[in-house]
C-alpha cells in the first residue's frame, strides 16, 4: 500500500487528439506531474484511471479525501467547475491554474489563480511559481474559498449567540455587495460598449512575486484585466504587464505602493490604446 500523499488533477480532457487534450496533457506532463512527484505525491487524473467501478464515485472520493487538488480552469469546462465546487465545499487545499487569457467567472475572479503561458518558455517560467503556490496551499491550515465564506456568514447570522451588532455588520456587508454588483450590471446595460483604456507597466525585481502583484493589481478599482507580456525586444530582464482599466487616469502612486510591498519597483507606466 502506497504511503505517498495523493493529488488529484482536475482538468479539461477533450477527445484524445483534440487541442484541448494536447494542451491540458502538455502542462500536466511538463510541469504538474514532475513537480508533484518530486514532492512525493501520487498523481491521479480522471482520464488515466483504470480501476473498475464508477469513475464519478472515484473522482468524488479523490476530491473529498486527497491531500491536494490542482484545478485547471482553462476553457472554463463545466465538469472542472463542478469538481472545484466539491473541493471548496470540503474546504481542503486546492491550487487553481489557468492558461493566460482565461476570463474567470465573477464568483472566482478574486480567488488566487496562477496564469501560465502555454508554450515551452511559459512552462519553464511556470514551474517555480507553481511550486511556491503548492507549498503555500499545503501550509494553509484553514483554506478560504467562496463557499466557506458564505456558509460562515449564514452560520453567524443564524447563531443565537451572535451579538446583534455582529449580525448587523454582516447584513450591511452583504447588502453593500449586492448594491455594487447591481450598479456594475446596471452600468453595463446602460453602456453596452464603454471605453476601456489600455496600459503597459514595466517592473524590475523578483519574478516569483509577479503573480501576487498581478492579483493585487487586478483588485484595484477600475482595473478589468491584467496579463503578462514577454519581453523579447528590450532584453533587460524587466517584467512587462498589460492591463485594461475603466479609467483614463490611473493612480500611479497606488500601483507603486502595491509593487513596493512585494519588493518590485515600477520603472514605467505608459498608455497603450483606447479600446472602443
Amino acid at each position: 500500500m502506497s504511503t505517498k500523499k495523493k493529488c488529484f488533477i482536475v482538468t479539461p480532457i477533450g477527445n484524445s487528439e483534440s487541442t484541448t487534450r494536447r494542451k491540458a496533457q502538455g502542462i500536466l506532463d511538463a510541469v504538474l506531474r514532475p513537480v508533484l512527484e518530486e514532492k512525493q505525491f501520487e498523481v491521479f487524473v480522471s482520464h488515466e484511471m483504470s480501476e473498475i467501478g464508477s469513475i464519478t464515485k472515484q473522482v468524488i472520493e479523490h476530491l473529498l479525501k486527497d491531500e491536494l487538488v490542482i484545478a485547471n480552469l482553462t476553457e472554463l469546462n463545466p465538469n472542472v467547475m463542478y469538481e472545484l465546487a466539491v473541493r471548496h465545499a470540503a474546504r481542503l487545499p486546492v491550487v487553481i491554474i489557468a492558461e493566460e487569457g482565461t476570463i474567470l467567472p465573477f464568483d472566482l475572479s478574486d480567488e488566487r489563480t496562477i496564469f501560465y503561458k502555454n508554450d515551452m518558455l511559459g512552462s519553464y517560467e511556470f514551474k517555480p511559481i507553481f511550486l511556491k503556490n503548492l507549498e503555500s496551499a499545503l501550509s494553509d491550515d484553514a483554506p478560504d474559498n467562496p463557499i466557506y465564506r458564505v456558509s460562515q456568514s449564514l452560520l453567524i447570522q443564524e447563531s443565537t449567540e451572535t451579538m446583534p451588532a455582529d449580525k448587523y455588520i454582516i447584513e450591511r456587508i452583504d447588502n453593500l455587495e449586492k448594491v455594487i454588483i447591481n450598479n456594475i450590471m446596471g452600468a453595463s446595460r446602460a453602456s453596452p460598449s464603454p471605453k476601456v483604456f489600455g496600459y503597459e507597466l514595466e517592473l524590475s525585481g523578483q519574478s516569483d512575486t509577479l503573480v501576487d502583484f498581478m492579483r493585487k493589481l487586478s483588485l484595484t478599482p477600475g482595473v478589468l484585466k491584467v496579463k503578462r507580456k514577454l519581453n523579447l525586444i528590450k532584453g533587460n530582464g524587466n517584467q512587462f504587464l498589460y492591463f485594461e482599466s475603466m479609467f483614463e487616469s490611473i493612480d500611479f502612486g497606488e500601483i507603486k505602493e502595491i509593487a513596493k510591498g512585494l519588493n518590485l519597483e515600477v520603472i514605467g507606466l505608459s498608455a497603450k490604446n483606447i479600446i472602443p
